[in-house]
């Protein structure tokens, strides 16, 4: 018997230089489109993040504005994250809270120029706890 091995290559070969270059092009695509779609989303607040940050210190704010489903006509809400240094569930410190509240809101009025077009004002507070899951709550005002 006279078997003959046959080495064939196959007809494409792409150069293993060129994958890896090509997956972190891929990479820096990607990476950047996401942040143009988060600048581009959080563009319209930075004003009203910017005035909260430099009112509470620490604070680290976000500011999101919008409906949550738009198929579902769910009002408009102006939504503002801030870290607190307090539990704000804690019955001693509610005057504080009410008082941060009617702050944020005072600010949100002054500093973003669209506030009239919004039905509801949420306030997300939390308060990190070392070692623990972070403590939040949630306050919801209507506008109308």
């Amino acid at each position: 018997m006279n078997d003959t091995v046959e080495s064939r290559t196959p007809d494409k070969v792409i150069a293993g230089s060129k994958v890896v270059f090509a997956m972190f092009g891929l990479g820096f695509l990607i990476t950047g489109m996401l942040y143009l779609y988060w600048s581009l989303h959080t563009a319209p607040f930075l004003p009203l993040q910017q005035a909260i940050a430099d009112t509470f210190d620490d604070s680290r704010p976000l500011v999101e504005g919008g409906q949550r489903k738009m198929n579902q006509n769910t009002p408009p809400t102006l939504r503002i994250v801030m870290k607190i240094e307090f539990n704000p569930f804690a019955e001693a410190e509610a005057q504080q809270v009410e008082s941060i509240i009617d702050r944020l809101h005072d600010l949100a009025r002054e500093h973003q120029p669209d506030f009239d077009t919004y039905d509801v004002f949420e306030v997300h507070l939390w308060q990190p706890v070392p070692e623990k899951e972070f403590v939040q709550r949630k306050f919801e005002r209507s506008l109308r």
